[in-house]
């Protein structure tokens, strides 16, 4: 029973420890990932994330669309990105670096994040938006398909504190997406996203269940 615990114990902290390292360590340290989640409709067939890194002077924004693969003509797809007012507080020079089957550049219409203005506050792009060539629906980002945004960051630049205001006020990242369910578009935001809590607590659970039926056997 000794060795199990060890063995145990061992896993646990190897299943653990990568998602803590996201939320305990320095963020400067450590690459984050976020769900982009639709606000303005259910949506149970959308998958995406944006994963957050720095290198060096660089943020990488890497927009990844992870939805179960559909019929080809209802497949879903990213086909605007909006940055709200205020990014350039934190970031400059976007340089794209689209995956393969993704076509993508700055500007393009509309120019604010559709349904933005239901939230509160408003959203308001004013500094960067990206838009899908034509066709959108297959040039924005589909199912298995992704795009890299790196931005240069200001002097000072602080990971917590940036995203502190995605997941805040300001100044929030979004997303349009079209074919999000039933054939209908859908907006999207950056949102919060317990990670490595649940599975910190079921390691825990579980070790202290081993050691209580170890006192037992001893008793």
């Amino acid at each position: 029973m000794r060795g199990f615990k060890r063995w145990f114990a061992a896993v646990a902290a190897a299943a653990i420890l990568p998602g803590l390292a996201v939320m305990a360590a320095p963020a400067q340290a450590a690459k984050v990932t976020l769900p982009l989640t639709p606000f303005n409709v259910a949506s149970w067939d959308f998958e995406g994330y944006v994963d957050f890194e720095l290198v060096g002077t660089t943020l990488e924004t890497t927009f990844r669309n992870e939805s179960p693969q559909p019929p080809a003509l209802d497949t879903n797809s990213i086909a605007r990105i909006y940055f709200e007012g205020g990014t350039n507080l934190f970031l400059s020079n976007p340089i794209l670096t689209p995956g393969a089957g993704v076509d993508m550049a700055a500007g393009g219409n509309p120019p604010n994040l559709p349904a933005g203005g239901s939230l509160v506050p408003a959203f308001n792009t004013n500094d960067f938006r990206f838009t899908a060539s034509s066709p959108p629906s297959q040039d924005g980002i589909n199912p298995g398909e992704w795009l890299l945004i790196s931005w240069t960051v200001v002097d000072g630049f602080d990971l917590d504190t940036y995203l502190a205001g995605v997941l805040g006020d300001g100044p929030r990242i979004g997303a349009h997406v079209l074919n999000c369910v039933d054939g209908e578009s859908c907006s999207a935001l950056v949102t919060p996203v317990p990670a490595a809590l649940p599975l910190f607590i079921t390691a825990l659970a579980g070790l202290g269940f081993f050691g209580w039926r170890t006192r037992k056997n001893v008793a």
